[in-house]
């Protein structure tokens, strides 16, 4: 039997982002799935601090809050569907802390092999949402998750979103997908990234890309309107491969350490003056 976590990213209870990803466990357990939710605002997630002992020393975090055992209900699901309201043109501030953490977590990548993930975003306008579904997605990503459905929800008032039954048939498309597993088709807002299904595009010197996945694009204008074309080998081979995180990883990330090491002396030199220099407001 596949197990299904929902892992709702708003305080709201019962509000439209844990109604709809309610929906899509209803879903996936009608097709058999055994499911469970997790409010991520009723946990203690801390701040990364970016220490690194995590990556240097693979030791795990010495922060004392509740990601180690979200990463243990995280292993022991087969579909994971991550879900925030929007604040600010962005999903809800606690979804940040939690992506942030998983560096503590991508020694143990291989654990999430295989699995499958889905994100729901919600917000009370279109084109108020601008960042949701890259931030959500990302974070899936990140955690080495196959996306295999996102769904956009527009709906101002707790629960309203029910009202829209076109959007509630969605989260159960969602939910059934992520049931199916990687043999699952794409399901929901198709973006303009096929890897990592946002509609974010970044213009460099260099050209065209993903800000999320890195995959490189042109623009393209016919007849008046503007398309993307993605190049198809840095669609398959993008950034958040298992692939290509390990190389990232290895040549840069666990790199730094030395580098760091290497100038440390003169580092803490040129920092002196800022350690000296104390002018923090008292705190009440």
């Amino acid at each position: 039997m596949r197990k299904l976590l929902g892992l709702v990213g708003s305080a709201r209870k019962n509000g439209n982002t844990e109604v709809l990803i309610k929906e899509a466990l209803m879903a996936g357990e009608a097709d058999g799935a055994e499911v469970g939710m997790i409010r991520l605002t009723d946990l203690d997630i801390k701040p990364c601090t970016g220490c690194m002992a995590c990556v240097f020393k693979d030791s795990g975090c010495w922060i004392e809050d509740d990601m180690e055992w979200i990463f243990e209900r995280m292993v022991e699901a087969d579909g994971i569907v991550l879900g925030a309201p929007t604040y600010v043109l962005s999903p809800a501030g606690v979804i940040k802390m939690f992506t942030d953490r998983f560096l503590q977590f991508s020694t143990r990548l291989d654990k999430m092999r295989g699995k499958v993930g889905a994100s729901i975003a919600v917000a009370g306008l279109p084109e108020w949402e601008a960042f949701a579904v890259p931030i959500l997605n990302t974070c899936l990503l990140s955690y080495n998750l196959k996306l295999v459905g996102t769904l956009v929800a527009h709906a101002p008032g707790p629960g309203q979103i029910l009202l829209d039954e076109k959007t509630v048939e969605q989260a159960k498309e969602i939910g059934k997908a992520l049931a199916a597993g990687s043999k699952s088709a794409y399901h929901g807002f198709e973006g303009l990234c096929p890897a990592c299904h946002t509609d974010l595009v970044r213009i460099t010197e260099k050209g065209v890309v993903c800000p999320v996945c890195d995959a490189k694009a042109e623009i393209i204008i016919e007849n008046g309107s503007v398309k993307v074309k993605y190049d198809e080998d840095t669609v398959v081979n993008h950034r958040w491969t298992e692939e290509k995180f390990e190389a990232h990883m290895e040549n840069w990330i666990r790199r730094t350490e030395g580098m760091f090491k290497e100038k440390f002396a003169e580092i803490k030199a040129l920092s002196q003056k800022y350690r000296e220099y104390d002018r923090w407001i008292e705190l009440p």
